[in-house]
């Protein structure tokens, strides 16, 4: 497991979920509304046991906002929100192929964020996982 694996689980997580586009960091923005815009926030390794079999331990946060345009309502958005928040409820495990899994501890939706153009709703992943050195 590394912080590339980790990230890569949730990409493929997210992409399966078919809510709407997706935007990754360092990549085009889509041509239109609404999308999902990911981030991916590691948070220091850890390494809570030393010695031959020791442990890395990988926490962070997955961000998700699902943007819509503003003035329409807040149902479609909502509703995306609590699909990713479904996708990705406290205790599952998510992978990128082979190899230890990523557990997500805990997903939740933020307060809502209107601009001129778009509406944003937060959804914030908490995530750990483990690998052996």
């Amino acid at each position: 497991m590394s912080n590339a694996s980790i990230e890569a689980a949730f990409r493929i997580r997210l992409n399966s979920l078919g809510l709407a586009p997706v935007w990754f960091e360092n990549a085009p923005m889509p041509a239109s509304k609404p999308y999902l815009e990911a981030r991916f926030m590691p948070a220091e390794t850890a390494m809570p046991v030393f010695g031959p079999d020791g442990l890395r331990r990988y926490t962070g946060l997955y961000h998700v906002n699902v943007v819509t345009d503003a003035g329409i309502g807040s149902g479609a958005a909502s509703s995306m929100a609590d699909g990713v928040v479904d996708a990705f409820q406290r205790g599952s495990e998510i992978t990128a192929g082979e190899g230890p899994g990523v557990t997500i501890e805990k997903a939740w939706r933020s307060q809502a964020m209107e601009g001129d153009d778009r509406y944003v709703i937060p959804v914030s992943i908490r995530y750990w996982s483990y690998r052996t050195y």
